[in-house]
């Protein structure tokens, strides 16, 4: 959008209904320069939302061209898909930055609010591979559970994020954990019909004896569509 000056859009004609705020809505959008000047200013680094949850949250799940905010502003509502992706692609080193910053300037990396649970959640949906290691990095709990997507690899699961969901079971992440209506990431793979998420979670689970107990091991889901994963 060219100077800092021209960008104030985000700030003086935000879209009716985003009560998550300027810096989360300018943290989805991509607006490094917008993020500093607000935190400059006083914006509260850790003000929760009902979507996103906090900034932090925002610029981990942004998706800006797919998502509400171009129709919300009328940006980018006419690029084909390609063109969108080359977008997506052009201003993901800004959501990078904008998560350093709101971590530098003290945003709690663990903190819970909007639909994703955390910003490590919402990266995890988005397949935003460079964001969930640097919030892996800065302390963020692989196991930290949400009331939609449960943990962050269920988030991944049902975001058909397979090289996502392979990080962080790599990092150790529990895929027996539950979302608030008992459904475990492979449930919320099953749910869609997501073949490769379903194959992956099943090659990784654990073997184990009759009342052992693992954080993988194989299971009897408990979710609406759950099946047998592996007999044992």
């Amino acid at each position: 959008m060219g100077q800092l000056g021209t960008r104030m859009v985000y700030l003086i004609a935000w879209p009716k209904g985003w009560e998550d705020g300027r810096l989360v809505a300018s943290a989805y959008a991509g607006e490094l320069e917008v993020v500093e000047f607000l935190l400059d200013r006083g914006a509260d680094v850790n003000l929760t939302g009902e979507k996103y949850g906090t900034a932090l949250g925002a610029a981990a799940a942004s998706n800006y061209c797919n998502d509400q905010m171009a129709t919300a502003l009328d940006v980018a509502a006419n690029l084909t898909e390609d063109e969108c992706a080359a977008a997506r692609d052009a201003i993901d080193g800004s959501w990078l930055n904008i998560v350093k910053l709101l971590l530098d300037r003290g945003a709690d990396v663990n903190l819970t609010g909007g639909e994703y649970g955390t910003a490590l959640g919402a990266a995890a949906f988005a397949g935003k591979v460079d964001i969930v290691k640097l919030l892996l990095a800065r302390g963020a709990d692989v196991n930290h559970t949400g009331w939609k997507y449960g943990p962050a690899v269920g988030a991944a699961a049902h975001g058909r994020q397979l090289e996502t969901a392979k990080l962080l079971l790599d990092q150790g992440a529990n895929f027996n954990l539950s979302n608030s209506e008992g459904a475990k990431p492979r449930d919320l793979a099953e749910q869609h019909g997501y073949q490769e998420i379903m194959d992956f979670l099943d090659s990784r689970c654990v073997d184990t004896k009759p009342n052992a107990s693992t954080d993988n091991a194989c299971h009897v889901g408990s979710g609406a569509n759950s099946s047998l994963h592996r007999s044992l």
